[in-house]
């Protein structure tokens, strides 16, 4: 287990120059942008590219093996961060596009890290290491804003010093990952050895079951801000709270996951993920004060956290023979790609349909997925 502490370290410092550009993207944008409304095609950039890569980056690995083509992808980043400050060194919005965009693309080898984790360890610590990763992210969460608030008093230069630190946060994985990521061959299954693969009923639900998740959990997430504080007049101090306790959430139940799946299985876990969306659902459908906002966005993170870690932990067993990274790169693109449609239909689906709609529309999806994995012919 101690080779796993070193790789949630590498997770902390990877991740934490995500949330830090999440930050940084919009407001370096708009401080570039010849238009106020391209300020946010930057941060755009990011996350399609960072789902456009998924797929692709597994395939590589399938190919070239897991150790070498992370280790490419992380200096890949350094050296988008590079660009990023050049751009702003010059004030090109193009050139921070352009370097947002790889940025993007080069990070997605972050989310092999929870796959090589429950990898590296037998079978009863599987969870454990797994919580560990997930942990991360809560670190990461604060970690990124204050990388960006500490950058602001190291240079004189807006940013400068921020991307700085982001550059040094991925040096430190690079050292991290090249000493303890383990050595993994490259699979030579080829296309047509791919399409022989007898694809079980299970591992199709189990994908599903993941990506459907992440989708309802950022479509409701993103709707609520708004529905908040323009809608219901909440302030913006309540409505960020909100959020804050929702992030909480989703990973704060990681520290218990071990502990649950000693009593109940890890399809279990997964239905009773996906039965508490859509009773965040039902709640927000009623929701007026912000206690209930709270328990909705609370209820909604550890729905998410069930069916996010249930699906890691069950596709590598149901996956055929050498193919587990393709199905690994298929269940991280298929949720990158419908988080990324649920982020930008949200504002259109909350104007047209309404706050009551999403939440009808998305029960009904939790209650769908909740029941196919209890169907025992889909076991």
């Amino acid at each position: 287990m101690r080779q796993i502490s070193y790789l949630v370290v590498a997770q902390l410092l990877s991740f934490s120059v995500v949330t830090m550009m999440v930050v940084a993207s919009s407001l370096v944008g708009l401080a570039l942008s010849p238009l106020p409304e391209l300020a946010t095609l930057p941060l755009s950039l990011q996350v399609a590219a960072f789902a456009a890569a998924l797929i692709p980056a597994t395939r590589f690995m399938q190919r070239f093996g897991r150790r070498r083509v992370m280790l490419v992808m992380n200096m890949a980043a350094s050296l988008s961060l590079v660009l990023c400050i050049v751009a702003v060194l010059s004030q090109s919005f193009i050139l921070f596009c352009l370097g947002s965009g790889l940025l993007g693309g080069s990070l997605a080898y972050i989310q092999q890290l929870r796959f090589v984790a429950i990898e590296a360890v037998t079978d009863p610590q599987q969870s454990v290491a797994l919580s560990w990763i997930m942990m991360a992210g809560i670190g990461a969460a604060f970690l990124g804003p204050e990388l960006t608030t500490l950058g602001q008093l190291i240079t004189q230069t807006n940013w400068i010093g921020s991307y700085s630190l982001g550059v040094v946060c991925l040096v430190l994985t690079f050292l991290l990952l090249h000493r303890y990521l383990p050595t993994t061959v490259p699979c030579s299954s080829d296309s047509k050895e791919a399409a022989k693969s007898k694809v079980r009923p299970a591992l199709i639900v189990v994908l599903c079951a993941g990506a459907l998740g992440g989708a309802l959990m950022t479509l409701i997430m993103t709707a609520t801000p708004i529905t908040m504080h323009h809608h219901n007049g909440f302030d913006l101090e309540s409505t960020t709270r909100v959020i804050q306790w929702h992030i909480v959430a989703m990973f704060a139940p990681s520290l218990l996951t071990s502990r649950l799946l000693k009593i109940i299985s890890i399809r279990q876990m997964m239905g009773l993920g996906a039965l508490i969306i859509a009773v965040c659902a039902y709640i927000g459908f009623y929701a007026a004060d912000y206690s209930q906002f709270v328990l909705s966005l609370v209820l909604l993170g550890v729905g998410w956290n069930f069916l996010f870690m249930g699906s890691t932990l069950l596709l590598p067993t149901l996956s055929p023979g050498n193919e587990k990274l393709r199905f690994q790169g298929y269940l991280d693109g298929s949720a990158a790609t419908l988080q990324a449609i649920g982020t930008l239909t949200a504002g259109a689906l909350l104007h047209f349909a309404g706050w009551t709609s999403i939440l009808a529309f998305s029960g009904l999806v939790a209650i769908g997925v909740a029941l196919s994995l209890t169907i025992k012919r889909f076991h």
